[in-house]
């Protein structure tokens, strides 16, 4: 935490102003969710809930009004809750939809029926029984652009909105980044990217922008690689139609949108060459042992032949098993047998001599594969972070991004900024809708940050700013 800390809203135990950010006293690991009262802070864990701060009207939730400069207990609901302080007081969902609240009551706002301060949680009432209805609204984008619109009353800053019962409210969820898919989490009325949700009761949806970690075309990449990092046709295992799928030339470190025609012509030549190889082995085994697989010598069959023909033609012809003769269609199968023995042999031999010897055939083992894709990503990423930063540094130049300038065409007494401005002279500045006039200036390695106030003092002629670290007014122009 930074910032006042008066009252000890900070909770590191001191009532010291931060202009850094300081650690809270107390469980800090493990935190799910965190808020700002007006002087008052609250964290949940997965087990438990804290808060400390100024407790003037018990908003603390401790029983008390004690302030705390460290953090206490909240009230044991606190854990399993949604929670959001006002200026003095906390309203609570617990996970049953029904509500707590506690704190300062002067005008009726913790809904009790009376206007009585609470130092402790009053129940109040379910989430189907309160007028108007809460929707919240979360998005993971998991790297895309994607984003979500809601119509109505819906505040972009919280991701909460509040709607009459039955309000049917619309949901658009858009994004244009390649290889990434879209789904709905909650009670939408359709999965499509324009959905609606009726706020019959309190409503939570969540917009999930993922991945497409799918292969529709077989060849190894993602879709999302394919899009985003090799720029190929997630439909076409073969985008530069070399016969080399994708997947085999990122493999090889080559260029799948580049067609390697001599590469694959010579792996044809050398399969067809260990396809050959594999033959002629097969071959020269099986005549080396015609015994093994039912096959006989012309001596052999001589000798059967005459044998046959001593005890007659007929009685051979009648009889052929005795002798161990064969109809043509035995031969002819026994010759089918003998082929496809042939060659699954020799395309083992062909493909054991390929893996052992992977550099005749300019192929690369996978420790080497590696080590190639490692040292082609430092490379770039330097390059691209050098050319980026540069590209980034001119753009901000050439638009003259001032936070000044900003300000000073505003007609609002608060400006509605997005928190963070870049001014020429002083560097990063940062401010935000609910702590203007308050603006904190960065710094840098030889500045340190600082807070400023900004002040528009009538006889002055341009912004100028309350520096608090050296209690002294200056401008941009200083």
């Amino acid at each position: 935490a930074m910032g006042w800390n008066q009252y000890g809203q900070l909770g590191d135990g001191t009532t010291t102003d931060r202009n850094s950010s300081v650690k809270s006293v107390g469980e800090i690991s493990n935190v799910v969710h965190i808020a700002a009262g007006y002087f008052s802070s609250y964290y949940r864990t997965a087990s438990s809930g804290s808060a400390f701060g100024r407790n003037n009207y018990g908003q603390l939730g401790d029983g008390t009004t004690t302030d705390r400069n460290s953090s206490i207990s909240a009230p044991s609901e606190f854990k399993y809750a949604t929670f959001a302080p006002g200026q003095y007081h906390v309203f609570m969902l617990y996970d049953d939809d029904s509500t707590y609240a506690w704190g300062r009551n002067n005008y009726g706002q913790l809904g009790d029926g009376t206007t009585n301060d609470k130092a402790t949680p009053t129940v109040g009432l379910s989430s189907n029984e309160m007028q108007p209805k809460w929707l919240v609204v979360s998005v993971a984008t998991n790297g895309s652009d994607g984003s979500v619109t809601v119509s109505g009353d819906f505040d972009r800053m919280t991701s909460i909105g509040v709607y009459d019962k039955d309000t049917v409210v619309n949901l658009n969820a858009s994004f244009s980044s390649l290889g990434y898919l879209f789904t709905w989490y909650g009670n939408v009325s359709s999965s499509n990217q324009a959905t609606t949700v009726t706020m019959s009761t309190q409503q939570s949806v969540s917009a999930s922008f993922y991945q497409d970690t799918s292969d529709s075309d077989g060849d190894g990449l993602t879709n999302y690689a394919e899009l985003v990092t090799h720029s190929t046709d997630p439909n076409d295992s073969d985008s530069d139609n070399d016969t080399l799928t994708d997947g085999e030339e990122i493999q090889i470190s080559l260029d799948p949108n580049v067609a390697n025609t001599a590469l694959a012509t010579f792996f044809d030549g050398r399969e067809a060459t260990a396809r050959a190889d594999g033959n002629t082995s097969g071959i020269a085994y099986v005549q080396a042992n015609p015994a093994t697989y039912s096959l006989y010598t012309e001596v052999e069959k001589n000798a059967s032949d005459a044998t046959q023909y001593t005890s007659g033609i007929a009685y051979v012809q009648a009889n052929l098993s005795t002798y161990s003769l064969y109809t043509e269609v035995e031969k002819n199968a026994s010759d089918a047998v003998q082929y496809a023995s042939g060659l699954s042999d020799g395309n083992t031999s062909g493909i054991a001599y390929v893996q052992a010897n992977p550099s005749t055939y300019s192929l690369y083992t996978e420790v080497e594969k590696n080590a190639s894709d490692a040292t082609q990503y430092e490379n770039g990423k330097a390059v691209g972070n050098a050319e980026g930063l540069a590209t980034v540094q001119a753009d901000l130049a050439s638009q003259g991004l001032s936070l000044l300038t900003y300000l000073n065409q505003m007609n609002v007494g608060i400006p509605h900024t997005h928190n963070w401005y870049f001014q020429p002279e002083w560097g990063w500045m940062w401010t935000s809708p609910e702590q203007f006039p308050y603006i904190y200036l960065a710094g840098d390695a030889e500045s340190p940050g600082t807070w400023l106030y900004f002040g528009q003092i009538s006889e002055q002629e341009g912004a100028s700013f309350y520096d608090y670290s050296t209690k002294s007014w200056r401008s941009p122009s200083d």
